[in-house]
C-alpha cells in the first residue's frame, strides 16, 4: 500500500488513486492483495481491482490475502517448500537480466488480470474502466471443487482472459457496479456507486435496486430500503 499524509490522518492508495485522477484518465488500475497471510477489508474506495492469489490447484495460495476487499484471484504459485519455487508450483515470469524465472506471491498474480484488462479494451476500445473491471469479474470462472476459496474470501471467481472478452462484446447484456462497500464518517455527505453495463449496447437495459435513503444516527437505524429502477436506452453505453 502507498500512502501519503494528508489534514485527516493518512491518504489510502485508493485515495491516491483518486486524487492522481488515474480512473478519470481511463486507467484500469490493478493492485496485488499482498502476501501477509491476513484479511484484505480495504476496497480502495472502488478504484482498483484487488487481486489474490491461488496455487496450481485453483485453492487459496498459502501466503495470500484475502477477504472482503478482493475482486477476484489469479494464478501466484504456492511452493510445497515456502520460498522454494519450481515450475509446477510456481509462475514463470520475465526477471532482470534478460532471463527468466519461477517465482509466487500476489505479484505474480495481479499481472495476469493487467494482461486480461489490456485484452478486453483492445478488442472494445469504447469501454470505460468500470466497464473493464465488470468484464473482468463477470468472466470469472468458478472456483474449483474442494478449493478453500469462495467469493467471500477470493472475490467473484478465478481469472478467465476469455471469459472477460465474451463478456465485454457478448450478445447477454450485464449489468453491476465495482464499489463493493463504502464507508462515511460523520458530516462526510453523500456517497454514490456508478453502475455499468456491458454486452450489446444495441439493446435497452433495466435493472431493480434497492436504496436507502437517510441520515446515519448513533442508535438509529436507517429507514426501510426503497426500490427504484435504472434504465439504459438502447445505444446508451455509460456508466
Amino acid at each position: 500500500m502507498v500512502e501519503r499524509k494528508k489534514k485527516r490522518g493518512r491518504e489510502t492508495a485508493g485515495d491516491m488513486v483518486r486524487s492522481l485522477g488515474l480512473v478519470m484518465a481511463g486507467v484500469v488500475v490493478v493492485f496485488s492483495a499482498g502476501n501477509a497471510n491476513l484479511p484484505v477489508t480495504d476496497s480502495y474506495n472502488g478504484n482498483a481491482l484487488i487481486v489474490a492469489a491461488t496455487g496450481p490447484s485453483g485453492a487459496l495460495a498459502s501466503y495470500s490475502q484475502r477477504g472482503a476487499g478482493v475482486d477476484l484471484a489469479a494464478p501466484g504459485g504456492d511452493p510445497v517448500t515456502p520460498d522454494v519455487c519450481a515450475r509446477e508450483d510456481c509462475v514463470l515470469s520475465l526477471f532482470p537480466g534478460d532471463r527468466y524465472s519461477v517465482a509466487a506471491g500476489t505479484s505474480m498474480a495481479a499481472p495476469h488480470v493487467t494482461a486480461a484488462a489490456a485484452l478486453v479494451q483492445a478488442a472494445k476500445p469504447s469501454m470505460t474502466v468500470n466497464q473493464t473491471r465488470l468484464a473482468i469479474r463477470a468472466g470469472a470462472r468458478a472456483f474449483p471443487s474442494g478449493s478453500n476459496c469462495n467469493t467471500q474470501i477470493c472475490g467473484a471467481g478465478l481469472l478467465d482472459a476469455r471469459g472477460a472478452l465474451d463478456a465485454s462484446v457478448s450478445s447477454v447484456v450485464r449489468v453491476g457496479w465495482n464499489d463493493q462497500s463504502a464507508s462515511l464518517r460523520e458530516n462526510d455527505g453523500n456517497v454514490s456507486f456508478a453502475v455499468s453495463r456491458i454486452g450489446d449496447a444495441s439493446l435497452a437495459a433495466s435493472v431493480t435496486v434497492t436504496t436507502i435513503n437517510g441520515t446515519a444516527l448513533l442508535g438509529v437505524d436507517f429507514s426501510a430500503a426503497t426500490p427504484s429502477t435504472l434504465t439504459w436506452a438502447a445505444n446508451d453505453a455509460a456508466d
